[in-house]
């Protein structure tokens, strides 16, 4: 009967959606066939037990996507390879989402968005409306949460965590428009016990490899509040909010009866979340305050990813100066989680991130950024040992300044330069000797480009790498050379680097990369490419190679 109600929906709302969409339809190409074939071969390097046998490797493989209507993309690949042939399955979800002035229709595989704590980013398939003639703001949706996975008949075991199939109905009312708006929502889910048979015997239990707890099928019912006020024209106001009841094993013992949606049983806990944040102009700056707390765990089936038992305080600033040639933006704040006080350990987080440009004149600026994330366990409930508590502090640093010279219509030229420092600092006493690293990279490089697509860049580089294990530097130079002919559809490149290694303290050699490149494209659809490398190293430490490599390849392109 369900299935009838929902197929009669469909039947109706398609005439709706033909209705609106006549127009485009009639201009859009019933079948359209578009992607690529094509076929390569290269040689691969072969070093100690690696590709033993043939070291060419070939290849054939075709990408295609079938259009109906402009609006259904069914997508199809394979490749062909001494190691045999490979088609790649598409997966397919079919949905869509018309609109007609202030309606709005879900139907097929779709997602909606009342708030984070609730529904949110969660595939459903079913139907779904979204209505909002001027100052209401209505949703509702109705649909399939998730499938069943069932064990393997035979080995008893399946390629993933079995699961019930899962269910849900949410509804979204409210007052308001973009700027100002108040939401009230009611979302419920709840896994269909009848979708996996005899999963209560020990057995079933037991065969369940991994499993943390009980298997059960689960239920939860979500109320949420979202809101928001402009104060000003430019100060707002945000609240998001969720109270969650959970229930992680729909055969407890139900503690009251005729409830109304929910029945609440001895595994049901009641749990809240919410975020709320003030945004506000001091003269030419913007400052953001947000305070969130989740409380330990809240559960929301309709959502994906919700890190439960967390606290996050933060400030971002934001402002331009000097009529927008100096701007910045920031966050700084902290963060804990064990807000029970009941976990092992408490780890707290200390943030600091800022990022700013500078930028004079539109031929040269410069870039800096910062960020300072630390953290912190600290013993709870039991007294832990110092060595499983992580006590760490990641620091970054790039300086990125940027030249453009101009000389002429004929000419440009380009300086750029990067600085980028990266730290992992260990303060463990017992895990600092060997936990503790440190990266850092300075580069240098100038290009000339010409109209006519001459090409030539030369650059400098020099990377140090730190740790209690080793230390490794690399110095080197660079050199690039390019030619591009658009009308004939022509590209040649030649590119060089040649780097110097150095591990703690020693010399241990070269490093050099060459690669030659072409690429020739005919009418748009035929495409030609030839790659050769040169790959050596000449380390004392780590192992020699000398490797020539070629690529040939083609490619026709359907349109």
């Amino acid at each position: 009967m369900r299935k009838a109600i929902f197929l009669f929906l469909v039947l109706i709302l398609r005439q709706v959606v033909m209705a609106q969409d006549v127009e485009s339809l009639v201009k859009a190409k019933p079948v359209k066939w578009t992607g690529s074939v094509g076929s390569a071969i290269s040689s691969q390097p072969k070093r100690g037990n690696a590709l033993e046998g043939n070291p060419i490797h070939y290849a054939v493989f075709g990408n295609f996507t079938l259009s109906l209507f402009e609006n259904f993309d069914l997508p199809l690949s394979f490749s062909y390879t001494r190691f045999g042939l490979n088609v790649e399955k598409p997966f397919y979800q079919f949905g869509m989402a018309p609109t007609y002035k202030w309606v709005k229709l879900h139907l097929g595989h779709s997602i909606m968005h009342f708030n984070n704590y609730t529904l949110s980013g969660h595939t459903f398939f079913g139907a779904g409306l979204e209505l909002t003639p001027k100052k209401l703001r209505f949703a509702a949706m109705r649909g399939r949460l998730r499938n069943p996975v069932l064990l393997d008949a035979l080995t008893g075991q399946a390629l993933q965590q079995p699961q019930f199939g899962r269910e849900g109905w949410g509804v979204k009312l409210g007052v308001g428009s973009q700027a100002n708006f108040v939401d009230l929502m009611l979302f419920k889910a709840a896994d269909r016990i009848e979708s996996i048979a005899n999963w209560q015997d020990s057995l079933y239990q037991q065969t369940i490899l991994g499993l943390t707890g009980k298997f059960a099928p689960q239920e939860n019912l979500l109320a949420g509040l979202s809101m928001r006020f402009t104060f000003f024209k430019r100060a707002i106001f945000n609240l998001e909010a969720g109270g969650s009841l959970f229930t992680a094993d729909q055969s407890s013992t139900a503690l009251a009866e005729n409830i109304p949606l929910f029945t609440p049983r001895t595994s049901t806990t009641f749990k809240w979340a919410g975020k709320t944040s003030l945004s506000f102009p001091l003269g030419p700056f913007f400052l953001t305050t947000a305070y969130e707390r989740i409380q330990p765990d809240y559960f929301s089936l309709g959502t994906y990813n919700l890190v439960n038992d967390q606290e996050n305080i933060t400030i971002s600033p934001s402002g331009s100066l000097f009529k927008g040639r100096f701007t910045f933006g920031g966050m700084f704040g902290t963060s804990r989680n064990n807000l029970a006080g009941n976990r092992s350990e408490t780890t707290r987080r200390i943030i600091t991130n800022l990022n700013t440009v500078l930028a004079p004149k539109p031929q040269y600026s410069l870039n800096v950024s910062f960020s300072n994330f630390a953290f912190r366990q600290q013993a709870q409930a039991i007294v832990l040992n110092d060595s499983v508590l992580i006590r760490q502090v990641n620091k970054s640093l790039s300086i990125m300044p940027y030249y453009n010279i101009l000389t002429d219509t004929s000419r440009q030229h380009s300086i750029n330069a990067a600085y980028i420092r990266q730290q992992v600092e260990d303060l463990n006493p017992v895990t600092r000797d060997f936990g503790s690293m440190q990266t850092s990279m300075i580069s240098g490089n100038y290009a000339l480009n010409y109209n006519s697509g001459l090409q030539f860049s030369a650059g400098a580089n020099h990377t140090s790498i730190k740790s209690a294990l080793m230390q490794n530097t690399l110095t080197g130079l660079s050199l690039g050379l390019g030619k591009n002919i658009a009308k004939k559809g022509i590209n040649v490149s030649l590119s060089t680097n040649v780097s110097h290694s150095r591990v703690d303290g020693v010399s241990d050699g070269l490093v050099a990369n060459t690669g030659l490149m072409a690429n020739m494209k005919l009418r748009e659809k035929h495409q030609f490419r030839a790659n050769l490398h040169w790959l050596s190293t000449s380390s004392k430490k780590f192992e020699s190679f000398n490797d020539l490599i070629f690529q040939l390849g083609y490619t026709y392109v359907i349109r």
